[in-house]
């Protein structure tokens, strides 16, 4: 096994599930607090607060928008980046055997 390459798919898979979460966060999460009259100050993008923020936004959800997929990986951080390194890894397998 090569480990620098290992290394790299997970690099990678990290980096593009932090993206992810981010972008859901600033344009999902915060968009709709301000909508629903919370008020969201400029330490709303520190990172030591996302979760605060993220557990008032699924507090507002009814049923339906909590099944939505971007909703669950905002639900569960660990399991989401946990697939996201689970499929950079099968990446990294997959251009190996080809």
């Amino acid at each position: 096994m090569n480990w620098p390459e290992v290394f790299k798919y997970s690099v990678m898979a990290f980096l593009a599930y932090l993206m992810l979460f981010n972008v859901l966060y600033v344009f999902v999460v915060l968009r709709r607090l301000r909508e629903t009259g919370h008020e969201v100050g400029f330490l709303a993008l520190v990172n030591t607060l996302q979760q605060r923020y993220v557990n008032s936004y699924l507090e507002i959800l009814n049923e339906s928008d909590k099944r939505k997929w971007y909703n669950r990986i905002l639900k569960h951080p660990f399991v989401s980046a946990g697939s996201f390194w689970l499929i950079g890894m099968l990446a990294m397998f997959a251009s190996r055997a080809a």
